[in-house]
């Protein structure tokens, strides 16, 4: 085996990847990041294999294009990236080689440049969503942009593979074979109504880098049950526990590397909390390898204890796992002792040191960097995607910094967003309302003014209720991300949510007992996360929801450690982002690439309410909610509308079929309506 003297990991929050060398200078469009836009500090260094990791994008390949901090931050669209990546292959390419004067010949240093996604594409912008009647969910964008790059592994998350369930044909015809077996699925499973069960996509992966390096890929999925796509086909995902004693994988892992590279999506079993991050919450883990409890540590068991001839080849061999689905950044490595939750017990974890684990964020917001030195040692970095990082690391500007593919790729975004009409202008916003800056109780708090006002205001337009006053309730993550000041266009509209949840009611409920209602379901203790389904007409295992709330609380916890005073103090040329803490470099405070001050958080009730009609508490309304809260039938989580109004009554005097469709107008469709009617 090689041994590796240096590996830099450069993760990225985008989703797919531009590998040609790209070193032509077309003067065509480009972004330009607001001249606010803080610089990075300090240059990358590279190691022998130099990894760009993607995750969680979502869709959002046209940038964040709001004026509002944090928002240029992430200004970059997927063609600034692309030309970035161009840039890069260049650097790994030739800047790291050495000129023998004998031969007049250029000596390569030996340096690896790969890409890598650990999936979902889909689901939460306007390139995914706002595709036309007859269209297919995002295809258009994933399809033709991705076929398009290289990449060494891009893997299935939990909604695409949710999403090849829904249109196999399309998918596994038309979108995965464009990837020649580098599409990576190694324990999801579909079947068709033409074949026999098959793998999504290649089980395993090995390859050689350009510079002679043997790498051994797996694309990992958490345990993830709950799917039944009746007609279309049918989804199931293997256990990683039962996965690793399957033969293919057992003869996979015999084999010699010198690496390997495991994307996936996280666990359900346990979460890593990190000594210093005591937050944590208990249900995935998303990079930091643990008990057996753990996906990672059930495959990285198993490569470190295979044996050939009675001798354990993989003891030592590098192994870099790259995750993702809760949509922070974070990075474990050797040496670290991390506490991992297993029974709700807290059992301490070393993790080997020769492996690392590295999350890449959501949203295409960052890029993130893990370096090596030594025989095998790592670290990381997290860049702010957009256009004044990128022409710092690659130390070229404007239009020599712009490539052809990285212009294609724009105004291949840009034709996209016109033919879907993601510019078109229902409104224009006053104010910004965010998540989670502003307090529920204040004005420019978007769930507040989504709950308060423009969900009652568009209900009312299209009821089927039969009272003149209602009380509606929803949770917290159903909006998912700001609205900002100025045009709220159909683009916001489906980023800010894109969920279609469906709005039930029950008439003549008492108002005191629909307000005791909101009062049951926030009351502690929780049992599990109070989440939203995949679909709302199944109950998947996994709360998609869970994403959410572990992401809130890493904004919570920045929160904490610089709050008011810190912002407030001499650091008045940071711009607000991001303050990431994580579990590698010398205190895990090193790895964010430009320095910034943490946003201001406040907590959300998880469950919230319109404004109680001004009537008596005896009052009959009509209990208005989203469809996915109404009834469930998990025991461990008892606490929904339909369980807590038949405990107040005593008897089983509400069934599931009580419950009837309120409006045709769906959750995602409320703030448009408002914005038509109130933002002009």
């Amino acid at each position: 085996m090689k041994i590796l003297s240096t590996v830099l990991v450069l993760s990225v929050l985008s989703t797919v990847h531009a590998c040609g060398d790209g070193q032509d200078h077309s003067h065509g469009r480009r972004s330009v990041a607001p001249s606010s836009v803080t610089p990075p500090t300090r240059p990358l260094v590279w190691g022998d294999i130099n990894i760009l990791h993607t995750t969680d994008t979502h869709g959002w390949l046209l940038g964040h294009q709001e004026p509002s901090f944090p928002e240029p931050n992430y200004s970059g669209d997927f063609g600034d990236f692309a030309s970035f990546v161009s840039r890069m292959k260049y650097i790994a390419a030739v800047r790291f080689t050495s000129f023998n004067m004998y031969s007049k010949a250029l000596k390569a240093k030996g340096v690896d440049l790969l890409l890598v996604d650990s999936g979902d594409l889909h689901d939460g912008s306007g390139l995914t969503e706002g595709y036309p009647a007859g269209g297919v969910d995002g295809r258009d964008v994933s399809g033709s942009i991705c076929a398009s790059e290289s990449r060494a592994n891009p893997f299935s998350g939990e909604r695409d593979i949710c999403e090849i369930a829904v249109r196999p044909p399309d998918d596994r015809q038309n979108f995965i074979p464009k990837f020649e077996g580098k599409y990576l699925s190694s324990n999801a499973y579909i079947e068709l109504p033409d074949e026999k069960t098959a793998s999504i996509g290649a089980q395993t992966r090995t390859f050689t880098t350009l510079q002679g390096r043997t790498v051994i890929s797996f694309g990992v999925l958490f345990d993830f049950a709950g799917f039944d796509k009746k007609g279309a086909g049918k989804l199931s995902v293997t256990k990683v526990a039962d996965m690793v004693e399957q033969q293919w994988f057992k003869d996979a892992i015999k084999e010699k590397a010198d690496l390997f590279l495991i994307p996936g999506r996280v666990t359900r079993h346990a979460s890593a909390l990190h000594t210093s991050d005591s937050y944590r919450s208990h249900r995935h883990m998303p990079v930091t390898t643990g008990d057996r409890y753990n996906a990672w540590s059930v495959v990285h068991n198993k490569i470190r204890t295979v044996e050939v001839g009675s001798k354990k080849i993989h003891e030592h061999t590098p192994i870099i796992y790259l995750g993702g689905h809760t949509h922070i950044r974070d990075c474990g490595m050797r040496n670290k002792i991390v506490l991992v939750v297993c029974s709700q017990k807290l059992i301490p974890v070393k993790l080997d040191t020769e492996s690392m684990s590295l999350q890449s964020g959501r949203y295409m917001e960052t890029i993130g960097a893990n370096l090596t030195a030594g025989k095998v040692a790592f670290s990381r970095r997290y860049l702010d995607a957009n256009t004044v990082t990128y022409e710092y690391h690659t130390s070229l500007k404007g239009h020599d910094f712009q490539t052809t593919l990285g212009n294609y790729v724009s105004d291949l975004l840009a034709a996209l967003s016109d033919k879907f009409g993601l510019s078109t202008v229902f409104g224009v916003a006053p104010r910004d309302y965010t998540t989670n800056q502003k307090s529920f109780t204040e004005e420019g708090n978007l769930l507040k003014l989504w709950i308060e006002e423009a969900l009652p205001y568009a209900l009312s337009t299209d009821k089927k209720g039969t009272n003149a006053n209602n009380l509606i309730i929803a949770n917290n993550n159903s909006q998912r991300f700001d609205v900002y000041s100025g045009p709220f266009t159909k683009n916001d509209q489906l980023s800010a949510s894109f969920y279609t949840d469906k709005f039930l009611f029950l008439p003549n409920i008492k108002l005191s007992d629909a307000k005791a209602v909101l009062t049951a379901l926030n009351a502690p203790p929780k049992t599990g996360v109070h989440g939203r389904s995949l679909n709302a007409d199944q109950e998947a295992t996994d709360d998609v929801g869970y994403a959410d709330e572990r992401y809130r609380g890493w904004l919570q916890d920045m929160h904490r450690r610089n709050g008011l005073a810190k912002r407030n103090s001499a650091n008045t040329w940071k711009t607000p982002g991001y303050v990431t803490k994580d579990s590698c470099g010398t205190d895990g405070t090193d790895g964010d690439d430009t320095p910034h001050n943490a946003l201001a958080y406040h907590e959300v009730p998880h469950y919230i309410s319109s404004k109680p009609p001004t009537v008596s508490d005896d009052t009959p309304i009509d209990l208005v909610f989203l469809n996915y809260i109404w009834d469930q039938s998990n025991p461990q989580r008892p606490d929904y509308i339909r369980q807590i109004l038949n405990k107040k009554a005593g008897t089983d005097k509400y069934k599931k079929e009580d419950a009837k469709a309120y409006s045709d107008i769906v959750s995602n469709e409320a703030i448009a309506v408002y914005a038509k009617a109130k933002w002009n």
